[in-house]
């Protein structure tokens, strides 16, 4: 390997480091079109084809994740409904209401007894009564 390809090898491998993946590319692509049989520049551009493509992917999912909240938060405003502190986070864990693919909000519901006993339950949809659902679960 020629000086002048280390070179190009170096400053492209530097680039990748400090995750500026366009300038490290077009200095792998410019040694590679003097020398095409240069296995460590054709390596170096197959970690950073591999790098984009993980970019994209967490792109792809923070935008979902992101659109998600949106529609939830829509659907939230569009019924009038109120959402206060989370409360028995201990008994409940991280779960949040969820809009599915109908636009029907589900919730969890935690009972609390008198006894001292608490029933967690999953994806309560927004259109059931409060009666129907105290039927289901005292049964």
């Amino acid at each position: 390997m020629s000086i002048f390809y280390l070179a190009l090898y170096r400053v492209a491998k530097a680039y990748f480091a400090l995750n500026l993946l366009p300038e490290s590319t077009l200095h792998c692509q410019n040694g590679l079109k003097h020398d095409p049989s240069n296995e460590e520049l054709k390596k170096l551009l197959r970690q950073i084809e591999s790098k984009k493509m993980e970019h994209e992917q967490r792109e792809a999912q923070v935008s979902k994740a992101i659109s998600e909240v949106k529609d939830l938060v829509s659907a939230i405003e569009s019924r009038g409904l109120k959402i206060g502190k989370a409360m028995y986070q201990e008994l409940t864990g991280l779960r949040k209401p969820v809009l599915d693919k109908n636009n029907i909000l589900n919730w969890p519901v935690l009972l609390l007894y008198a006894e001292k006993a608490a029933r967690l339950c999953h994806g309560i949809r927004n259109t059931i009564s409060l009666v129907k659902l105290l039927n289901y679960t005292m049964k």
